[in-house]
């Protein structure tokens, strides 16, 4: 969507699917993370935070970090939050301000709001709140071309660091010959992005950018990347990086990912994908992009273990650990693979299938 002008604007059907992604997975990181640091306490923060509420919507990404640190299941922890919210503009801060002023302060929750760009206000936010040793969650929701990679890094560098970044692949190629350039530095860190957009179709552009991207993450210490789009009929897109250090944080966000609702024509689609295939969100998804993934693994390793494929599912895939489960069921099923069961996942071995003559 267009940058919008006024004050507040209403919020489209990404956004509240975001909005839903950020509110499943901060309703099982606030309590996880406030019950493991009781001392060192937990930190969110928005780094585009925005009015606090749409024209249509209540709900906001400060709204559901509000209301998911207030929750006893995270307060009975007494574990000190902290919550940074960032906005540039003047008018839509005075807003945000009411919306925070509506939610009761706890004790163990301390709220910063910072009226500036990120880019100058963050690191003396986190300053200012004296974080610790405690994780930290970022939330880098702007428009898609305005998250500076060196905000990242300095993410990365703090003890169990996350981050959630929306990212626009069309403005980057769109831009490619115009002075828009410099920002698109930025945003990577360094000018090595301009050759993934310099040749090629729009597909393999695309695909070069997001590479660039999920290794200037795990540069930036985030070894473990999911990346998705969410789109809707009509061809519209929205595509999200999430960047962490354990494998849970993956699990988590995918748990939540999987969980949108399933309404408005949403689609799920791993942007990495040549063909650009596309699946609804359904209780039983098609799996016929994982059962080839997993199926070309085994063939070129010879063979596997479940808990190895599942693995694999987790964290190359934007698959679940029980989709690959059952995606090697179905291909035991269609005789493509032999299942050697053991005590576990662990033991169970996958192998390609023998070939037979008739």
């Amino acid at each position: 969507m267009a940058v919008p002008k006024d004050t507040l604007w209403e919020r489209d059907l990404h956004t509240e699917a975001k909005h839903q992604i950020l509110r499943g997975y901060l309703a099982a990181w606030f309590p996880i993370m406030a019950a493991r640091f009781r001392r060192e306490g937990l930190t969110y923060v928005d780094a585009f935070a925005g009015p606090g509420e749409y024209t249509n919507s209540k709900e906001s990404s400060p709204v559901v970090a509000l209301t998911q640190a207030h929750r006893r299941e995270v307060t009975r922890h007494d574990a000190k939050q902290r919550l940074i919210f960032i906005e540039e503009r003047p008018d839509r801060f005075e807003h945000l301000k009411t919306v925070i002023d509506r939610f009761y302060d706890w004790p163990v929750v301390t709220v910063l709001a910072r009226e500036g760009e990120c880019i100058s206000e963050m690191i003396p936010a986190l300053q200012a709140m004296d974080v610790s040793d405690g994780p930290i969650f970022v939330n880098f929701d702007g428009w898609g071309v305005d998250t500076p990679a060196s905000l990242v890094r300095h993410v990365g560098r703090m003890q169990a660091a996350e981050v959630l970044v929306t990212f626009q692949t069309s403005w980057f190629i769109r831009f490619f010959e115009q002075e828009h350039q410099p920002a698109g530095d930025k945003v990577f860190g360094t000018r090595a992005w301009r050759e993934q957009v310099a040749t090629g179709t729009p597909t393999e552009k695309k695909i070069g950018l997001i590479d660039a991207y999920r290794s200037m993450l795990d540069s930036a210490g985030f070894p473990l990347q999911l990346d998705f789009e969410l789109l809707y009929e009509g061809g519209h897109e929205l595509l999200l990086f999430f960047g962490t250090s354990h494998p849970d944080g993956i699990m988590k966000m995918k748990d939540s990912m999987w969980q949108v609702d399933r309404v408005n024509g949403r689609r799920f689609r791993d942007p990495k994908d040549l063909n650009q295939m596309a699946f609804a969100i359904e209780d039983e998804p098609d799996l016929s992009g994982l059962k080839q993934t997993l199926l070309s693994y085994v063939e070129n390793k010879g063979e596997a273990t479940l808990q190895e494929l599942k693995d694999q599912a987790l964290l190359f895939t934007i698959y679940r650990p029980p989709h690959a489960t059952q995606a090697i069921t179905e291909l035991a099923d269609d005789g493509k693979v032999e299942r050697i069961a053991g005590r576990g996942h662990d033991k169970t071995i996958i192998r390609p299938a023998p070939l037979t003559l008739f």
